[in-house]
């Protein structure tokens, strides 16, 4: 007579299917996907956005969509464990049959499962996943983590239980007849340890499932994380609050992670009850599970049931069920093939321009004259000293650059050398005033200062000092005076010419170019405006060496010491003194008239208004080149235009005035909500790069860039609008004058592969944003 199923085992393989069908539909069946981001909302709407509308469970810190969330981050989630679990009872169950076949391989593993077993699992899987793999560790780093110290449960449990198998009486009467020791574990022993396994397994499941949480809360992800802020800077809203630390896997130890601010725990609850619930619902449901097969299983025989062709008709219908998930096609196969579709266009030196004209659309052109003063040629430096000549190279991997801003400006310039030290005069610093209980500022520390101005006459000499980063006196510390305030106080005395020594440029100091941005933002917020003036450059350390050499000092070596702690070169004797030798200085500057040559195509208006914008920077600001140009041509060349409503094909001409000709391009593409500003600029290199100081976008345009088949480097983190390097970066590209859209750079970076550089790829990601514009995909498309 067939055997009733054990309501338990019924109830836990319901369970474990509904599982199994999340695991591997979850991420077609949920509503939203990992990249949507909702930044649209009444104004003042902060997340995690609460349940209801829009998102059934609410939405997560960064707003998005909880359910679809954990829906996606079950196959990752629970393979984790599954895997885990099932390790740590196949290596303690190995272990536990080499002990009862060993009494010294049973001592030696009892000895090492209590001394596991000492210590807390989450804490060797903390340090395991970080020493080997760091943050972003893969998954089966997460899985052997869980493995290390889950063993020795599963080792006891085992060797108690074969340890009364072994004592048993139809065990001595097989060892009578001549069974063999594996014959005798898996033809006898196996079948009664079956309600062991299951129950251990169960529950080692659901520990590696609790310990996968832990990890997320204590800030351990599965795969490479990413900084996602949005702050003010999202589309349609404002006072909007979103940051965290995410991964791009969204496994539910992660999801925890994110909802577990003091905040969440009493305001916003759904954002880790969500999760939570997921986890202790299939905490339980595999608990169900592993109870029912011990219940079936107690007086029943799994090896003579896995034999049956019940049982492999159970399995054929698990393998036609799940088979499906992985032989459906993308889901977006039609923007995967609209990408494949440009990538096959991509060409060197083609008009997009014409092409647009040829598909039917007008050409609307913006030309902009514009007259700036600017360096007209190679400027030249040179020392005369003692040695002989000493003769400096320009340039930003060289010895010096000049510095354009107010009134340094050019000239020609031969005169003697002197140097101003730190070029501070206690003067030009006062204290301010402070509590007694902060610490003191600069003012206050150099106010017993030696004057470097009192030892050295500068007035039309060529002054060379040195930039101090920061100043340190004791317990106090400041930081020192900006390169605009030294140059400012040093032009004001009325030197021929200021060269100043920083430490952080050039090769020599170990920084390399990052310092030029301020001297860089120097020149952009402070322009010069006369052709003649004081020339300024500003120097190497190295450089300085060579110049300053007989005098007696290396700024390399003074540099140096400061930057290790070192405060005998900031004791308030002046460093100060002349130098023995002529310095030549040549900086051509003047009127530089510039023609830019922008052009605009517009397809049919959607009819909500909305606009996606690919814009082509041509030529690039970067290096001159067309490659953005021959990305919007291939993008061009594979697309119906008439059938395409809602797309602005730019060609921005950047020269003379960025920002100027930009809002003259937006003029012509009119006040309609712009859903995103596709920005591609230079395509050389080996991988394409996306920058942009909007957070909802950089999930989705890695996701189209994966997707479309592109060489990327993955978008670790939002740009910080307020960084001044930013504000440089959309002053060179034009981007500052649309900062009310959404926008993203598109640019090469690491060394050319092939002469067609990153073209196709750029072809490839516009491809598929179009494609994805075009179907409305919310991600993209405001609402």
């Amino acid at each position: 007579m067939r055997r009733r199923v054990d309501p338990w085992l019924a109830t836990g393989l319901a369970i474990a299917g509904l599982l199994l069908f999340v695991a591997f539909y979850g991420d077609r069946i949920a509503s939203h996907e990992p990249i949507f981001l909702l930044v649209n909302g009444p104004p003042g709407t902060e997340r995690p956005l609460p349940p209801g509308q829009p998102f059934l469970f609410g939405s997560d810190a960064l707003g998005r969509d909880l359910w679809g969330l954990v829906l996606v981050g079950a196959r990752t989630t629970l393979a984790i464990v599954t895997l885990a679990g099932l390790a740590r009872v196949a290596l303690g169950s190995a272990l536990a049959i080499l002990g009862s076949w060993s009494r010294s391989a049973r001592l030696a593993l009892d000895g090492l499962a209590d001394l596991v077993s000492a210590v807390p699992s989450t804490v060797i899987a903390v340090l395991l996943v970080l020493v080997l793999a760091g943050q972003g560790a893969p998954t089966l780093m997460f899985a052997g983590a869980l493995l290390v110290t889950g063993w020795a449960g599963p080792y006891r449990l085992l060797r108690s239980e074969l340890g009364r198998l072994r004592v048993a009486p139809f065990t001595e009467g097989a060892r009578a007849l001549g069974v063999r020791r594996p014959d005798l574990l898996f033809r006898h022993h196996l079948p009664h340890l079956v309600p062991v396994l299951a129950l251990s397994a169960s529950q080692q499941i659901a520990a590696a499932l609790v310990a996968l949480a832990e990890l997320g809360v204590l800030g351990i992800f599965v795969g490479p994380t990413r900084a996602i802020v949005l702050g003010a800077a999202v589309r349609g809203a404002t006072g909007i609050n979103g940051s965290g630390l995410i991964s791009d896997v969204p496994e539910w130890g992660g999801l925890l992670a994110l909802g577990r601010g003091i905040q969440n725990l009493y305001v916003t609850r759904w954002a880790f009850l969500v999760p939570g619930a997921a986890i202790a619902g299939s905490a339980v449901g595999i608990t169900i599970l592993g109870v029912g097969i011990a219940r079936h299983y107690r007086r029943g025989n799994l090896i003579h049931d896995l034999g049956s062709w019940r049982s492999a008709l159970a399995l054929a219908l698990v393998v036609v069920a799940i088979l499906p998930s992985f032989l459906l096609p993308d889901r977006h196969a039609a923007a995967v093939e609209r990408a494949a579709a440009a990538r096959d266009q991509a060409l060197i030196g083609t008009d997009p321009a014409g092409i647009l004209a040829a598909g039917g659309l007008t050409l609307q052109v913006v030309d902009r004259e514009a007259t700036k003063l600017k360096q007209t040629a190679e400027s030249h430096l040179t020392f005369d000293g003692p040695n002989g000549r000493t003769v400096l190279g320009e340039g930003r991997q060289n010895d010096y650059l000049p510095v354009l801003y107010g009134s340094a400006s050019g000239g020609a310039v031969s005169a003697p050398v002197v140097f101003a030290g730190w070029g501070m005069s206690p003067v030009d610093f006062p204290p301010g005033i402070r509590s007694p209980f902060a610490a003191a500022d600069l003012g206050a520390l150099i106010s017993t200062w030696e004057d470097d101005y009192a030892k050295v006459d500068v007035r039309g000499k060529v002054v060379v000092m040195m930039r101090l980063p920061i100043l340190r006196a004791g317990r106090s510390a400041a930081q020192g005076p900006s390169p605009e305030q030294l140059l400012t106080k040093a032009i004001g005395r009325g030197p021929a010419a200021v060269l100043l020594i920083d430490g952080s440029f050039g090769q020599s100091a170990g920084f390399g170019a990052a310092s030029v941005d301020v001297y860089a933002r120097m020149s952009l917020d402070d322009p010069i405006t006369a052709a003649s003036g004081t020339p300024v450059f500003v120097l190497s350390a190295a450089a300085g060496d060579r110049i300053l050499a007989s005098a007696g000092l290396r700024p390399t070596d003074v540099l140096r010491a400061l930057a290790q702690g070192d405060v005998s070169y900031t004791t308030g004797r002046s460093l100060a003194r002349p130098v023995a030798g002529t310095a030549t200085i040549d900086l051509p500057v003047g009127a530089v008239h510039s023609i830019s040559h922008s052009t605009v195509a517009l397809t049919a208006a959607r009819a909500d208004t909305h606009r996606l914008v690919l814009w082509a920077m041509a030529p690039s600001s970067v290096d001159g080149s067309r490659g953005g140009a021959d990305a919007l041509s291939a993008l061009v060349r594979s697309i119906d235009l008439h059938a395409s409503p809602g797309l602005a094909f730019v060609m921005f001409d950047p020269r003379g005035d960025p920002v100027a000709n930009a809002a003259a391009v937006k003029a012509i593409i009119g006040p309609g909500v712009v859903d995103a500003v596709l920005v591609v600029d230079t395509l050389a290199g080996s991988r394409l790069t996306f920058q942009t100081t909007y957070g909802d976008l950089i999930l989705a345009i890695d996701d189209y860039a994966s997707r479309a088949g592109a060489a990327f480097a993955r978008t670790s983190r939002t740009l910080d609008p307020d960084q001044s390097a930013t504000g440089d970066l959309m002053r060179e590209t034009g981007i500052g004058a649309f900062v009310d859209w959404h926008w993203i750079l598109i640019r090469g970076a690491g060394p050319s592969v092939t002469d067609l550089g990153l073209r196709d790829d750029a072809a490839a990601v516009l491809g598929y944003a179009v494609s994805r514009f075009l179907a409305g995909a919310p991600e993209l498309v405001g609402h």
